[in-house]
């Protein structure tokens, strides 16, 4: 997402260029001009949401804005977590690795076969398996979340297709 956000600006610069070719009436090439407005506006919302958490990933190799845009997508924007509870996870367990003095709660509409896919394809996809680290990865589950427990994961966490 940030990658594409800092495209914006050119992006404008040829939209624009290429809207003065068109043979547009002035109330067409207005309302497409609003149009880029309010989606610059957007964009400009959606790179301060991104930029908002500052944490350092001492958890693996995965770039910040990469795990937390993952994240984000995942469980704040289908409102399994609040925003405010992914930075403080983030902050702890990829951060500061360590766990919580309470557990993290989702929310009532987030079903357990999902949430273990989300953190399956994050180990899977997102970090491409490392070898040897499927427990540690198990863990930002297991030892972050109410109603999920490392042991019974490592048990069946490659289970979850």
């Amino acid at each position: 997402m940030k990658e594409v956000i800092g495209q914006y600006p050119e992006v404008v610069k040829r939209v624009k260029k290429y809207l003065n070719k068109l043979n547009l009436s002035g109330h067409q090439k207005s309302n497409l001009e609003f149009s880029l407005e309010k989606l610059k506006k957007y964009v400009e919302l959606k790179k301060k949401e991104i930029n908002n958490l500052q944490f350092i990933n001492n958890f693996n190799d995965l770039n910040e804005n990469k795990v937390y845009s993952y994240f984000y997508k995942k469980l704040v924007d289908k409102k399994y977590l609040t925003q405010e509870s992914l930075e403080l996870y983030l902050k702890l367990a990829f951060e500061e690795l360590e766990y919580p003095s309470s557990r993290f709660r989702f929310s009532e509409k987030a079903k357990s076969k999902n949430i273990k896919k989300i953190f399956y394809n994050f180990y899977k996809v997102e970090s491409s398996k490392p070898h040897g680290e499927q427990e540690k990865y198990v863990k930002i589950l297991g030892e972050y979340f109410e109603g999920y427990s490392t042991d019974a994961l490592k048990t069946n966490f490659s289970k979850i297709y």
